[in-house]
């Protein structure tokens, strides 16, 4: 009976979220581009596609809202993807990233299908490598800009997806439903990482790290290297420096990380195998993102100050700079956090694209004061929830890396690469008192 109930609620859930996807690309697809009904074909298809995985990943949390959930949050990417190229092409005439990824994917695309492989790219790192990869996308795909969007809108959504299982995996004295609705609902990750540029990779790329880390410190260490490991050399091939951060996080956790009360005897063991084996992931990623900004030493800081100060005067354009907190010593770093996770303020917004950015960001900054006490709760269970510590070492290794950005909109954008982990800190409540009969014991807050 109660199978048979669930069975009907989730189809329920497909036929209503299904119609809302349908009817919103018929007619966003068509506001857009009357002539290109390709959208129309991809948009349903990536939602069916992802129907069975949903229901797959809703099944294993053991939470019977988790699936309804999960499809909405994907017809809402979808729609974002949507929202995000109007922008791009009807606000700013397409002048954006995604222009010139389309452009080269459809030329290398026609060439794929024609058995011709020479991509006539320098590399396959950075802005080539995502050149490269809209030619797969497009080797498949007419060439349609929308149904590109939604490719890679779909991507990050999985991203996002990944984020909030390596929650539910290794927080479990946090909030996961709130959680979860702020990492598949926050209009910053909705919108950014849903056009075709690096963004909607990397939250792919990110997610999949850290639900590899998850693993790692949830005790499955080879299964989470694995799974870490693909996820570093995805966001690698795009931005090695992230890739890095993710290391230099991870493997504080792993040190940190309290050994398992049932194989006590086997934990020294077990810990030094697994630093190694994150210290090996370690070199390799600091090494490529060494050579990929060309700096001197990550382990100097006179060479972090340089190429932060170039970096700096290299962002310093399009009409919404600032005057940046570069982080040279520990002292920078109050000031360079609130610049980095929280500017612009709805006082600094000098446009309506620049108002809805700030009104999101104030309310981060307010719900992070507000939650101070929670912020402090998440550090003190750090022993206990490793994945806090490597959230928080990615958070403040992310904001020394871009606290030279002179610019409001580029942030913006960036920012979507730390949120996740931000909201970890957001999400763990202080523990409560409670005295039972018999005596007192501790016991978390969901």
């Amino acid at each position: 009976m109660l199978r048979a109930r669930s069975a009907g609620v989730g189809t329920t859930w497909i036929v209503a979220i299904g119609l809302l996807v349908t009817v919103l690309l018929v007619v966003l697809v068509l506001l857009a581009d009357p002539t290109d009904l390709t959208p129309l074909i991809v948009g349903p298809g990536l939602f069916l596609l992802s129907v069975p995985l949903l229901r797959s990943e809703a099944a294993r949390s053991g939470d019977s809202k988790l699936y309804g959930i999960l499809l909405l949050a994907l017809a809402v990417k979808l729609a974002g993807a949507l929202l995000r190229h109007f922008v791009g092409y009807t606000v700013y005439l397409g002048q954006n990233d995604a222009t010139g990824y389309f452009n080269y994917g459809v030329s290398l695309g026609e060439q794929f299908r024609d058995g011709n492989f020479a991509t006539g790219l320098p590399s396959l790192t950075g802005t080539d490598f995502l050149r490269f990869f809209s030619g797969l996308v497009y080797t498949f795909l007419p060439a349609s800009r929308i149904a590109g969007f939604l490719v890679f809108a779909w991507l990050g959504f999985w991203g996002q997806v990944f984020f909030y299982r390596a929650y539910r995996i290794a927080v479990p004295e946090g909030r996961s439903r709130a959680y979860g609705y702020w990492v598949l609902f926050l209009p910053s990750l909705v919108y950014w990482p849903s056009s075709i540029g690096k963004e909607a990779w990397m939250m792919l790329a990110l997610g999949l790290a850290a639900l590899g880390a998850a693993h790692v410190l949830a005790g499955r260490t080879g299964k989470g290297l694995l799974v870490a490991g693909l996820g570093m050399w995805f966001a690698a091939l795009v931005r090695p420096p992230m890739a890095g951060i993710v290391a230099l996080a991870l493997a504080s956790a792993v040190v940190l990380r309290p050994p398992n009360p049932a194989h006590r005897q086997f934990a020294p063991i077990a810990k030094a195998v697994s630093l190694v084996a994150v210290s090996v992931l370690v070199v390799l990623f600091i090494g490529r993102a060494q050579e990929f900004l060309n700096a001197e030493s990550l382990t100097s800081s006179a060479g972090i100050s340089q190429e932060l100060t170039e970096l700096s005067e290299r962002a310093d354009k399009g009409g919404s700079e600032f005057t940046p907190a570069i982080v040279r010593s520990p002292l920078d770093l109050p000031l360079a956090g609130l610049t980095v996770l929280f500017r612009p303020l709805v006082t600094e917004a000098h446009n309506a694209q620049a108002l809805a950015a700030a009104t999101e960001s104030t309310v981060l900054l307010l719900l992070a004061v507000y939650r101070l006490p929670w912020i402090v709760a998440a550090i003190r269970s750090g022993r206990r929830q490793p994945y806090v510590v490597f959230a928080l070492v990615y958070v403040a290794l992310f904001v020394v890396a871009f606290s030279a950005f002179p610019n409001f909109g580029l942030l913006a954008r960036q920012r979507v690469q730390v949120l996740p982990l931000l909201l970890v800190l957001l999400t763990v409540p202080p523990q409560r008192r409670r005295e039972p009969v018999g005596g007192a014991t501790l016991s978390g807050a969901r």
